[in-house]
């Protein structure tokens, strides 16, 4: 069951952000990913793409940085697919971890 209360153990790190305004962001990812497909991994993914959103709203704390698609030394070059939909996800730590659990679920495209 995902709680207030967790979400502040995981992340401390947000400890200057208002209770409501995460519950607000907690309550939307909930609405978003189906418990059905996630299964033992739901609650997590709430608290991860929550993380997230947060972050990417305060843009003090976003990074710049994107997956490379990628990279060239000398006369070798390798490629990674990047999927659109999950480039912003690269954004923050949390995204990051948030599309590790996406793996491990191997949702369906119109999951988020």
């Amino acid at each position: 069951m995902v709680t207030l209360s967790e979400f502040r153990i995981r992340f401390p790190e947000f400890s200057a952000v208002l209770d409501a305004r995460i519950e607000i962001f907690l309550s939307d990812a909930e609405e978003d990913l189906s418990l059905l497909a996630w299964g033992k991994y739901y609650d997590r993914g709430v608290y991860y793409l929550t993380a997230h959103r947060l972050t990417l709203a305060d843009s003090t704390q976003t990074s710049s940085t994107f997956a490379t698609n990628s990279k060239s030394v000398g006369s070798v070059s390798i490629g990674y697919a990047v999927n659109a939909r999950d480039d912003n996800y690269s954004a923050t730590k949390y995204g990051q971890e948030f599309l590790n659990l996406k793996l491990k679920i191997r949702a369906v495209p119109c999951l988020i």
